[in-house]
């Protein structure tokens, strides 16, 4: 049967996308996408026998009237209405007036209004809702160096608390922990004051430590700074990714060493919230602070992730050894000596001997009472010995007992002596207070950290034509933005009545990744807000 010629063949010039896929223009409907192809038409040719698919026709012009022509379309008319579009990949010269057209489906194009996509497994895509912490799917690009702004400071007063155990005395749980007496002061007279009340029961003193002292308060976090800034420079993301972890976090730490890291995007966004808490550690010489973070991950007080200081410097103190010495240990020598004083008096002259006892045992209880070394030791021996002597001067008899009083006064008056030369010692430890606290540094600082104005612009941009990495099975967003959308699978499901080369080659295409553009502004990244 003779068919009239009747295809129709149409050349175009400057569309903006080739054969690699890359880009391409999404058109919503078919009057959209002619529309679009009447405005790029160069040639068109109403009288041409069938064109064959197999990519090669003659046009009747010469070669060089196509070399600004980069694209075509053709329609069997006699057979049917479709419309096929292809990228001119050759011109061959075969004379003055005829050219051979070299040409390859553009199958995008051709089978647009043909084919849907199905559940996919997406690895990018411009996501339809950028709200921040909704994508935190690690992207794994280069970050450079984390430059810091702090954002809150919060300082606190030392306090100084002396934990003593003392015999009988009604205790109480503090912070959940039974504890013995505590001094609190913030003052060094107050604090001294409480260790010399105790220079003679030092086995009493159970701790000496610093601390940020007891109490509960809600501190609330500046928002962080959506201009990345450093060094004169400064960088607004439009991707809001780019607000999250590894890009943007939160330290917060005691200037001493410890520190918690935390990621803005898991705080309720209303605020960036946590709770300080302060305490003694129930007397135990383990004072603490606490900062917890509030509504974080879901928690309303999120314990796992606090950060916890318990490193408060431990103090030194001076006791007096000759007063803890006097009170136990000189007591018994004294008591030893005038006992010896009052046998011997009784197996001699009772009556004179009683009056010796009282003068000697008046000296030595005057010194053991005394306030300093010196005036305890003053006379104690001088009285003890001629007291001693003059009782027993004129008896032969009481020689020896006068040299054994004599040796047992020395004795103690030896003691005294050497209580007074070591009578201060320290307790408690040195040392352990950190440079930061020495420096006045008592509290907790908070600091927002972020990458360089460079990177993020890098990764922006990054971004704004390559979308997010998503990894997840779904239908893929293929219009929730208004000037273009991104989208590479991995496994893409491709359905329609479409041919299997087309089915199997669209495909690729996108498992490759592929921008559908919904203007004719191809290429212009400057804008993508997202679709209303």
């Amino acid at each position: 049967m003779y068919i009239q010629p009747q295809s129709n063949f149409k050349v175009f010039r400057n569309v903006p996308w080739n054969n690699a896929y890359k880009d391409t223009r999404y058109f919503r409907s078919q009057a959209q996408q002619q529309s679009f192809f009447a405005s790029k038409q160069k040639y068109t040719f109403s009288d041409f026998t069938y064109v064959r698919q197999t990519g090669a026709v003659r046009v009747p012009t010469n070669a060089e009237n196509l070399f600004d022509c980069n694209y075509c379309a053709f329609q069997n008319s006699g057979f049917g209405n479709k419309w096929f579009y292809a990228f001119i990949t050759g011109l061959e010269y075969i004379n003055n007036e005829v050219t051979e057209l070299v040409f390859e489906i553009d199958l995008l194009q051709t089978w647009l209004f043909d084919f849907s996509l199905g559940n996919c497994y997406v690895e990018r895509e411009h996501v339809a809702d950028d709200t921040v912490g909704l994508h935190t799917v690690q992207e794994n690009l280069p970050i450079g160096d984390i430059v810091e702004h702090m954002l809150n400071e919060i300082t606190a007063t030392p306090i100084c608390t002396l934990s003593v155990i003392e015999e009988g005395q009604t205790g109480r749980f503090l912070d959940n922990i039974y504890t013995p007496t505590l001094y609190v002061s913030g003052d060094a007279a107050s604090i001294n004051q409480y260790i010399s009340a105790y220079d003679d029961q030092p086995e009493k003193v159970a701790s000496l430590h610093m601390s940020m002292g007891e109490g509960t308060s809600t501190i609330s976090v500046t928002a962080y700074s959506q201009t990345y800034s450093h060094r004169g420079s400064s960088y607004t993301p439009v991707n809001k990714k780019l607000f999250c972890y590894p890009y943007n976090f939160l330290t917060v730490d005691d200037y001493g060493g410890n520190s918690e890291m935390y990621h803005f995007e898991d705080f309720n966004q209303a605020a960036i919230q946590f709770k300080f808490k302060g305490g003694q550690g129930g007397g135990s010489g383990a004072p603490y602070a606490l900062m917890i973070p509030l509504n974080y991950k879901g928690i309303s007080e999120a314990m796992n992730y606090a950060l916890l200081k318990n490193d408060f410097p431990k103090c030194a103190y001076t006791i007096d050894n000759f007063r803890a010495w006097a009170a136990s240990q000189g007591q018994k020598a004294l008591n030893n000596l005038e006992n010896s004083i009052q046998n011997q008096a009784i197996m001699n002259v009772s009556g004179a001997i009683s009056s010796l006892a009282g003068g000697v045992g008046g000296a030595a209880s005057a010194a053991m009472t005394a306030k300093t070394p010196a005036q305890a030791q003053a006379g104690i021996v001088g009285s003890a010995i001629s007291a001693t002597a003059g009782l027993f001067g004129n008896a032969v008899s009481a020689d020896i007992a006068a040299n054994n009083l004599q040796t047992q006064a020395e004795n103690l008056q030896i003691d005294v002596e050497y209580q007074k030369i070591h009578g201060k010692s320290i307790g408690g430890s040195f040392g352990s207070g950190s440079a930061t606290w020495q420096y006045g540094k008592i509290g907790f600082q908070f600091i927002q950290h972020h990458i360089k104005p460079e990177y993020a612009k890098i990764i922006d941009d990054f971004f704004t034509r390559f979308g997010y990495k998503v990894l997840e099975n779904k239908v893929p967003n293929v219009t929730s933005r208004t000037n273009f959308n991104y989208l590479k699978t991995i496994e893409c499901e491709v359905h329609g009545n479409i041919p299997n080369y087309a089915n199997a080659g669209l495909q690729k295409i996108f498992n490759a990744g592929v921008t559908l553009w919904h203007t004719d502004t191809i290429g212009d990244y400057s804008s993508n807000p997202i679709a209303s």
